[in-house]
Parts: structure tokens; C-alpha cells; sequence
């Protein structure tokens, strides 16, 4: 698990990003670091890829969950299809305050007709009794009783409307519910696995644009050149770097994750390098030959609408409700088993870290390129050891600073951007 030093260095990392360029969400650190190559060189024509799928069919979590993740659990699909199929009731109950609306409306309405012609039934016979009449309750209706036909009219009217008011609702339900399924039946796509070359079912997640074609656009098509179309940025982080507020969307702060903010190659495998020789005064500066935002947005498979009118209240089966409940299984809101969506990913093109902490560390992190040659940094990983869009990375070190660049084609997931999928009330 990170230790404090770079719990502090990954959030003011979030802080600094999301003062840099406009988040249509909440940041979430990405741990180990991603390489944004999805569809190769085929760019929008590849559709979606396995690693799109496995990237972006999340559910994010809070990062203070797991120190073995950045904070999410894979199969949002099948778990919305659980919400679907098992949770939801098509048939509302005692627990929908708009169906207990209803149904005590036609309760009322009922009643309202029962009254009406207990008036009516009442002055009948007073009538009958007292003029010796032999007509019956509908001739008298008809003629010196017709006010009060009129308000058992009345009466029965509103029960009609409030019935099938109440019909409606049920049904809209029903239908609402079979229909959702069939969005998610239908629109499911397959994607092939590259390990087994088995295609392998999966909900769709849109890009609003494709990485080729993104390089294409920044370089005017010159993979792996300058971004000279591009949008250039730079942000740093130092001591005085406020830190990124995890609470408001998981109620705690803190971040977990597998790798430290600073890493190296040691053997077969990335391992943390110690920060004890990293200065209390610090400053790192990173810089991009293009930062931007992707959309992500989820296929025809999912219905929104089903989640907003449904999630809070259901109906749902028994143990499972829409927000946090004793003893159910419940989906929305922090822990919710479908809190949350990637709505987004911030990726930045050809970074580059310029790391000033005491001559000390920049001579540490000197040793670790030189017998490593690769070294991580927050969601970066630098050097041939890191991959093949690292190989020709270069290091250099200068007294108290080190300065590490990517010259790779692809660029690198920053973060991941997240939204409520039911936002808790407030």
C-alpha cells in the first residue's frame, strides 16, 4: 500500500489536474499506469476493443477500499443486469410512495361513491315513506332524486380516473422494467479476448473519439511527433499543493493503490522506490504536449431512465433496495453495488516530469533509470522497461532535479472521470 508520502503526492496530483483543465466529473487516480492505445492504428474502425471493455466496465469504487486497486470492481454490466433481472419487482408495493399515492386516491375516490349513494339510498326512502311512492330507487334516481344521481356520477367518475390512473402506473412499471431488459439483451456486442482469442460477451462503452484518430489530430498525422495541433499544459505540485477532497463523493479520504507514486523496475516486476531521501520542500512540474478529456458513454444496452425513475424506491425485491439498508444488497450511493460510471478518461500526450526534491532523490532516481531503465511516476511509467510507447524516453538529472519525457506515439490515462449513477439526495 502507498505510504504517506505518496498518498499526499497522488491527491495534490488530482488537485492540480483538476485546476488545470475542466473535469465533467470527479477524477480518480489510476494505479498502475495506462497506456491509451486502444484500437491501434485502426483508430474508430477497430469498434471496441478487450482492453476498452476491461478499462472502462467498472464500477468505481472509493479508493480507500482496496490497497490493492485504484478503487473499483469489475462487471458494471452484470451487475446492472443483477439490478434488472433479480432486484427490481415490476409490481409495486407498500415501499413506492407514488403507488401508495394511487391506490389511496382510488381508496378515497371508492369511498366517495360509497357515500354518495348512502345519501342518495337514505333520502330515497325518506321520500318513499313519507309521499307513498311505488317508484324504485332508479325511477326516483331519474326524476325528484336526480341531484343526487348526479353526485353518485360525480363520485364514480373520480373512481374511474383514479383507477385507471393506477392501472397505468402498474403497467408503465411492467413495461418500463421488460423494456430495460431488452435494451440490455438486445444491444449486446462481443469483443475477443487476446490472450485465449475466445470472443467474449460484453456491453458497449462509446469513446467520443478514438485514440489513432486523437494522435492523428495532435500531430497532423505524425504518430509519435510533436503535438503541434495539440494543446499544451503544464501543472505543479509542491508542499503547499492542496489536496484533493475524496469525501464529497465517498464520504473519506485518503487513496490506495498497487504501486507508490514513485517506482522502478527490479527484476520482473515494478516495486516502490523509498521516499525517505525525498525533501520536505518539493516541487514537481508536468507538463504535456496535450492534455484533454474523452467521453465515455455507455451502448444502447443501458437505459438510464430505468435507473432514474426506479433506483431510488423500486419496487424492489426482498434484500435489495435502492440506497444504503440493513441487511440488503443495495445500488445506489456510496458502496452501492452501481454507484458510479466512467463517464470520461483525461489523457495527455508526451509527458513529461520534471522532479526537484534534494539532490539526494534525483540521485536515487538517477541509480533506478540506470539500472532499471524504466522508472514510474504518479500514473506515468518512463523507459524501455515500461513498453514499447517508453523505449525512447529520456532521463536526465541536474542537481536537485531529475527530468524524465515521454516521446512515445500514445498517450497516457491521467485519470479516470467519474459520475453518480443516482445521485444521493441531499
Amino acid at each position: 500500500m502507498a505510504n504517506p508520502t505518496s498518498t499526499d503526492l497522488y491527491l495534490q496530483f488530482l488537485s492540480a489536474l483538476q485546476g488545470a483543465i475542466q473535469l465533467p466529473g470527479d477524477p480518480q487516480v489510476i494505479s498502475p499506469f495506462q497506456i491509451w492505445d486502444w484500437g491501434g492504428t485502426q483508430g474508430g474502425l477497430a469498434g471496441m476493443t478487450y482492453p476498452q471493455y476491461m478499462a472502462l466496465n467498472q464500477v468505481p469504487r472509493s479508493p480507500t477500499a482496496s490497497a490493492n486497486s485504484w478503487g473499483s470492481s469489475p462487471g458494471f454490466d452484470s451487475i446492472y443486469n443483477l439490478f434488472l433481472t433479480a432486484a427490481l419487482n415490476p409490481f409495486p408495493s407498500v415501499n413506492d410512495p407514488q403507488y401508495v399515492g394511487l391506490q389511496n386516491t382510488v381508496n378515497r375516490a371508492n369511498g366517495m361513491v360509497g357515500d354518495a349513494t348512502a345519501t342518495a339510498v337514505t333520502n330515497f326512502r325518506n321520500f318513499v315513506q313519507s309521499n307513498r311512492s311505488t317508484e324504485t330507487f332508479s325511477q326516483w334516481l331519474a326524476n325528484e332524486g336526480a341531484v343526487y344521481q348526479t353526485s353518485i356520477a360525480t363520485a364514480q367518475s373520480a373512481l374511474t380516473n383514479a383507477q385507471n390512473g393506477l392501472n397505468s402506473y402498474l403497467a408503465s412499471k411492467s413495461t418500463a422494467v421488460t423494456n430495460a431488459i431488452n435494451a440490455y439483451t438486445n444491444n449486446l456486442t462481443f469483443v475477443t479476448n487476446p490472450i485465449n482469442n475466445q470472443p467474449v460477451q460484453a456491453a458497449g462503452w462509446a469513446m467520443s473519439e478514438a485514440a489513432f484518430d486523437y494522435v492523428n489530430k495532435i500531430t497532423r498525422n505524425n504518430p509519435g511527433g510533436k503535438a503541434v495541433a495539440g494543446n499544451a499544459q503544464s501543472f505543479a505540485v509542491n508542499q503547499s499543493t492542496s489536496q484533493y477532497n475524496y469525501q464529497k463523493q465517498w464520504g473519506g479520504g485518503g487513496v490506495a493503490g498497487i504501486f507508490d507514486f514513485f517506482g522502478g523496475w527490479g527484476g520482473n516486476e515494478w516495486s516502490s522506490v523509498s521516499t525517505s531521501q525525498f525533501a520536505s520542500s518539493y516541487d514537481l512540474n508536468f507538463s504535456f504536449g496535450d492534455l484533454a478529456v474523452i467521453g465515455v458513454a455507455p451502448g444502447q444496452w443501458w437505459t438510464q431512465g430505468i435507473v432514474s425513475v426506479l433506483g431510488k424506491n423500486g419496487p424492489y425485491n426482498q434484500g435489495f433496495s435502492g440506497f444504503q439498508s440493513p441487511n440488503n444488497t443495495f445500488f445506489c450511493g456510496p458502496s452501492g453495488q452501481l454507484q458510479r460510471m466512467i463517464t470520461g478518461i483525461v489523457v495527455g500526450y508526451q509527458p513529461s516530469v520534471a522532479v526537484t526534491a534534494g539532490g539526494s532523490f534525483a540521485q536515487q532516481l538517477k541509480s533506478q533509470w540506470q539500472s532499471s531503465g524504466g522508472i514510474l511516476i504518479g500514473p506515468f511509467g518512463f523507459g524501455h522497461s515500461a513498453g514499447g510507447n517508453s523505449e525512447n524516453d529520456t532521463f536526465n538529472a541536474d542537481g536537485a532535479t531529475a527530468t524524465v519525457a515521454n516521446n512515445g506515439a500514445w498517450p497516457y490515462i491521467l485519470a479516470f472521470v467519474t459520475n453518480w449513477v443516482l445521485a444521493p439526495s441531499t
